[in-house]
């Protein structure tokens, strides 16, 4: 459609919308991406998980999880165990990829091991809840019958995750910001629409102040879907760090049992992965926040001359965002 022809009087703002939406859709592409890469590596990852539980003698991922979590104290091990039961309810069928975190604990350095293992399964914990809030987000995108109703479970899942990590460990600020967009997430996206899809030549039938007002409603929307959705893609790109990093454990640790020199080499290979694991995605977490993803895109806007004379206030919409209530389950 030519922006000139249909829009004489409201060029800029026609174009501003059309650049909001591709934005998002870029974003939106790339979390489904994300989603669809980590599923892939969920495959792979469970011949490997397989072969670990025999090799310390358990029998499923329950069995291996169980070991884990009963050495753990009493506070986190009921919020580990509360997550697991929420997560039992769900289609997302990730059990195997906590197995897999939870697996890691059994051949963690010795020293501290107690500290460690508490670190691990924190990490597993915000892992599980970026997964959900993709899962749910993925869904959602790709529609279907009851798409919504679905992806409404997952947002709920993700947000009882992240509530029961946010009281059963400590929490920096950063982190408990992260967790607050993962608790209100599927209210905020269903509330703006999962998807930007702006009918352009539907408002290019109306004139003067409609259009003009139409227009300025769609900037408004997509705006705010925009610095929701960058908030949601940086989740996303920690969760696909991380489950890098246990693959390479895990296959790392299926190699060993052949020659002990060569064990030793993989032992400190493993250790330097496993150390990440166990802080990374917190770090990674700690970094995102609605001031830092809105930042990213303000520059773009900037570098490619982007009209912004009608963007909302971006500290209004941060607020807005995060001030936003969370979801009532009892």
């Amino acid at each position: 459609m030519s922006i000139d022809l249909f829009y004489p009087e409201n060029r800029n703002r026609a174009k501003r919308v059309t650049e909001l939406v591709d934005d998002v859709s870029g974003m939106q592409n790339a979390i489904r991406d994300k989603t669809d890469q980590l599923d892939e590596a969920d495959a792979r990852i469970v011949p490997l998980l397989n072969d670990l539980m025999r090799k310390y003698g358990l029998r499923t991922v329950d069995d291996l999880i169980e070991r884990v979590v009963a050495e753990m104290p009493p506070k986190q091990e009921q919020g580990i165990r509360k997550i697991l039961d929420d997560l039992d309810k769900t289609s997302a069928n990730i059990e195997k990829s906590f197995g897999a975190v939870t697996s890691i604990t059994l051949f963690a350095a010795a020293g501290g091991v107690s500290a460690k293992v508490i670190q691990l399964m924190k990490s597993n914990a915000i892992y599980v809840s970026a997964r959900l809030t993709m899962k749910a987000f993925t869904v959602a995108l790709r529609g279907g019958a009851n798409a919504l109703e679905e992806a409404g479970e997952l947002f709920k899942a993700a947000s009882k995750a992240s509530s029961t990590l946010s009281t059963s460990f400590e929490t920096t600020t950063s982190l408990g910001k992260a967790l607050r967009f993962v608790k209100t997430a599927g209210k905020v996206l269903t509330a703006l629409g999962i998807v930007a899809d702006v009918a352009l030549s539907v408002i290019a039938a109306v004139e003067g102040a409609k259009q003009r007002d139409e227009l300025r409603k769609q900037i408004e929307e997509n705006f705010k879907r925009r610095v929701t959705v960058a908030f949601l893609t940086a989740l996303a790109s920690a969760a696909v760090s991380m489950n890098g990093n246990i693959e390479s454990i895990l296959l790392l640790e299926s190699m060993k049992g052949k020659d002990p020199k060569v064990d030793k080499n993989l032992q400190e290979a493993i250790d330097l992965l496993t150390e990440p694991i166990a802080s990374s995605i917190e770090e990674m977490w700690d970094l995102v926040s609605y001031e830092n993803v809105a930042e990213t895109w303000t520059n773009l806007d900037r570098n490619r001359g982007s009209w912004m004379d009608e963007d909302p206030s971006l500290k209004e919409v941060i607020t807005e965002m995060e001030t936003e209530e969370e979801i009532d389950f009892t």
